[in-house]
């Protein structure tokens, strides 16, 4: 668990990788052989399991991490959850009902991460977004599907 994650964390903090990162192998294999996935007696690296469980064990590991720091650590899951809930519903109501049940960070957290989001955009003077690499090729790809029928 030696890796915290930087304030306000961003996209790719909050990412799958940076989750695989923070939960400490032990943990994981430990629970993977708790629920019978895997019979594997490793400690260097993480057991091998299909995506599916690989997701169910990082987010089982990264509520135990929660239960154990209570809460001094924000998690990927905790803060990616948080914000999901609050962009797609927007209901304070249900991130504070998921925050109670131990799912994702609490309401006023999830306000806060998204106020030093915005305010590091507005601090950032640059012409391009931090994330843009200078002398890095991308492709952009776009269409418009505006094909005329006739029929309408």
């Amino acid at each position: 668990m030696s890796k915290t994650l930087k304030w306000p964390p961003n996209a790719s903090s909050l990412s799958l990788s940076c989750a695989e990162e923070m939960v400490p192998t032990q943990l994981y294999n430990f629970l993977a052989w708790v629920v019978r996935i895997s019979d594997e007696p490793t400690v260097s690296t993480k057991v091998d399991v299909n995506d599916n469980m690989h997701r169910k064990l990082l987010s089982l590991s990264q509520d135990i991490i929660q239960l154990a720091l209570n809460g001094k650590r924000t998690m990927p899951k905790y803060m990616s959850l948080g914000m999901a809930v609050r962009h797609l519903s927007g209901s304070a109501q249900l991130t504070g009902l998921l925050n109670c049940l131990g799912h994702c960070s609490s309401h006023a957290s999830v306000l806060e991460h998204d106020t030093a989001l915005a305010q590091q955009h507005l601090d950032y003077r640059g012409k391009l977004p931090p994330t843009i690499i200078p002398d890095k090729f991308i492709t952009l790809v776009w269409d418009n599907i505006d094909f005329w029928r006739g029929d309408c």
